[in-house]
């Protein structure tokens, strides 16, 4: 009893006294001072043997547990810093044990009360995988095996699922910066980084993209975007039909000399509204050059095809309006 530690005392002795109840083995972790004043923990096995004289004698069995304990109190730290880090900052970590394939679960997370997460501190690579985006997952999983395999440090936008329990999903983007840690032995053993949140980033990337496909006057898609949008459509849907129109104003340049540009203006800007009315949002419209314009009417049907094939601007408005209200 003199070496145990202070505090472990009466642990020992309600061990002792269970096994001497119920004649079970008992097993209980205690720190041991040594000869050197220092603590050590012992992992201790204690069994009633035999009583003499009505006094009961034990077996004792012990196991230096130092290491161990040294690396749960590391981990106790590490989640500390972790929760630390969840409060002061939109940020949370990311941890994925590669041998076990599973991920730390943020306590961030947790708050969005996920399924089966509250008091979990470890969710599996599948669990994780279902809460990103369909269309960001392939390329989320391609980046975690590359830094399993690899070592590698790098970043990957993908947009999470951050709706609480059985409500719809809302995906918010999400950028996590990584890096590969290899372990004793030379393998990649976590991959860890921290995980913030980019919706305004990407609202505002996504603004200035879509502003830079559109003509400034008419608000049409211009002639580069256009372009890349039709050939888009051409390889992403072969097998339909889809009807290209070029138009262009007659005499154009004669309003412009005549009325002066202003009113040239306001004639491009009427003529694209008219434009957008006769066709549907999934259709292109763009302005390709000063008076010409562009629209692709997409999947059509093979009479209705056939029907604009060489019409005129009269036929061309009724077939328009025909599909338009179908």
């Amino acid at each position: 009893m003199e070496y145990l530690y202070r505090d472990d005392t009466g642990v020992f002795e309600d061990a002792i006294e269970v096994c001497r109840e119920l004649r079970t083995t008992e097993e209980i972790e205690l720190r041991i001072r040594t000869k050197s004043g220092g603590v050590c923990w012992e992992l201790m096995r204690c069994r009633l043997y035999y009583y003499r004289d009505a006094v009961p004698y034990y077996i004792l069995a012990s196991w230096n547990i130092d290491k161990r304990k040294n690396l749960e109190e590391e981990l106790r730290l590490m989640e500390e810093q972790y929760s630390m880090l969840e409060e002061v900052t939109d940020e949370f970590p990311l941890e994925y044990d590669v041998a076990q394939r599973r991920f730390r679960v943020p306590r961030k997370y947790r708050g969005n009360g996920q399924p089966g997460t509250a008091g979990r501190r470890y969710m599996d690579y599948e669990e994780m995988l279902a809460d990103i985006c369909e269309e960001d997952r392939a390329a989320y999983a391609r980046v975690l095996e590359a830094a399993s395999r690899d070592v590698r440090t790098g970043s990957i936008d993908y947009r999470m699922n951050v709706a609480a329990a059985g409500e719809e999903p809302v995906y918010v983007w999400y950028r996590t910066i990584y890096r590969s840690i290899v372990g004793d032995n030379g393998q990649i053993i976590r991959i860890i980084g921290r995980s913030y949140d980019v919706s305004s980033d990407r609202r505002i990337q996504e603004e200035l993209s879509e502003e830079a496909k559109r003509d400034p006057l008419t608000r049409l898609y211009n002639k580069v975007a256009a372009s890349g949008e039709v050939e888009r459509i051409l390889k992403s849907e072969p097998e339909k039909q889809h009807v290209l129109f070029l138009i262009d104003i007659d005499n154009f340049k004669r309003i412009n000399d005549t009325f002066g540009h202003t009113v040239g203006d306001t004639v491009i800007t009427d003529i694209a509204g008219v434009l957008q009315s006769q066709f549907q949002e999934t259709d292109v419209t763009a302005r390709v050059g000063g008076d010409e314009f562009l629209a692709l009417m997409r999947d059509v049907a093979p009479k209705e095809a056939e029907a604009c094939r060489g019409a005129g601007p009269g036929s061309q408005k009724k077939a328009d309006r025909r599909r338009r209200h179908r």
